[in-house]
């Protein structure tokens, strides 16, 4: 992989022939026997490949069983400095050291589940990740416009997801990479993101360039925004940075649900990952009853609080209290208007704006900020 986004790089284990049955096999350990592959789809920008596996974790007939093999194979770059292409290798780096490193915080008493993930062999281990097929346990993948039941579901999983890293941004044993331009070496990237999701404001000066007249304005606002969230202490946490549809899948009876795609880990606030799930992923017709988002805040706050609680935590001791999540939650919505503004709508997009602007007008009324 290139270190430096020039245009070259190293050739990985899966560069030449990826995806044969022989190389496939050589990414497993010993006691894995692998029986067939099926490829199941290409990365983003072609970053890679996934591929579901059958294999046997023993020599035991019944031991058969699926897993996931997720590769990394960039792509060669044109530009000396590209933004996006660092931020893709460093995301995959990422993902390797949540599994590693900080999965293990979610169980016991695992309600925010994820795939269990399998050692490689060590010629792998800087291309390849091996997990447990969530399909198993967890067959429905519904897209997006979910439904009530499995909205809960997500908000319960995420408010668990956070009480297991309370705080954690600040331990000095979890390393946290800097913004994409100031990581030394991306392809030798170990630990979490300091600022969790894809798009902070910090790394999308070309989208905030590309904001048309109408929101041209609020622009002081949403710097604002911005720099609110990378600096409020008030429950600060890990987040899952990517939570939409698209990484979730649940139960037969939809009761439970898990994530993947863990590129984006890392500090933040709740909110963040509420308004990028309940901006895109969730039935708009939920949101056009009267107070809806506010219920669901609710509920996933009363959620966090029994979560906390498991861990011998506090969410009050901590100042984080129900308005405080309402008020982090706004300037998430800002935060997520200014992206989209820049990139392109989606989602539940018109109750995302129509919120923002009422924020903004108050903001505006009132002379203050977030």
């Amino acid at each position: 992989m290139c270190a430096t986004g020039c245009g070259h790089r190293e050739i990985s284990f899966f560069s030449i022939t990826m995806g044969t049955p022989e190389r496939i096999a050589g990414v497993l350990p010993a006691p894995i026997q692998l029986l067939s592959s099926s490829h199941l789809t290409t990365l983003w920008s072609s970053y890679g490949h996934i591929y579901r596996l059958w294999v046997r974790l023993d020599n035991s007939p019944s031991s058969k069983t699926s897993l996931i093999l997720k590769t990394v194979n960039p792509p060669a770059v044109t530009r000396a400095a590209d933004e996006s292409h660092l931020r893709k290798l460093v995301s995959y780096r990422v993902e390797r050291y949540f599994y590693a490193n900080l999965s293990s915080a979610l169980s016991p008493p695992n309600l925010a589940r994820v795939a269990t993930c399998y050692p490689v062999a060590e010629k792998a281990s800087n291309d390849s990740l091996l997990l447990e097929d969530l399909e198993v346990n967890f067959p429905i993948s519904p897209g997006s416009g979910l439904g009530l039941q499995r909205t809960h579901a997500v908000l319960k999983w995420l408010a668990n997801f956070h009480a297991a890293f309370w705080g954690l941004p600040n331990d000095p044993s979890v390393t946290l990479i800097p913004p994409p331009f100031d990581v030394p070496n991306p392809s030798e990237a170990q630990g979490a993101w300091a600022q969790g999701g894809y798009w902070y404001l910090d790394t999308r000066q070309e989208e905030y360039s590309c904001i048309g007249s109408d929101w041209k304005t609020h622009l002081p606002h949403f710097q604002a925004a911005a720099e609110k969230l990378k600096t409020d202490t008030r429950g600060r946490t890990l987040i899952h940075g990517d939570c939409k549809a698209a990484n979730i899948l649940f139960s037969a009876d939809s009761s439970t649900c898990a994530l993947y795609d863990f590129q984006y880990v890392g500090g933040g606030l709740g909110a963040q990952d509420l308004v990028y799930f309940i901006g895109t992923s969730i039935d708009g017709a939920i949101l056009r009853k009267n107070g809806a988002h506010e219920e669901l805040l609710n509920y996933y706050y009363q959620e966090l609080k029994t979560a906390l609680k498991l861990r011998n935590l506090n969410a009050d001791k901590d100042l984080f209290t129900f308005a405080v999540l309402k008020s982090q939650f706004e300037v998430a919505l800002v935060d997520w208007m200014r992206f989209m503004a820049g990139w392109g709508r989606w989602g539940n997009a018109g109750w995302v704006e129509s919120n923002v602007r009422s924020i903004l007008k108050r903001w505006t009324a009132e002379n203050s900020g977030p």
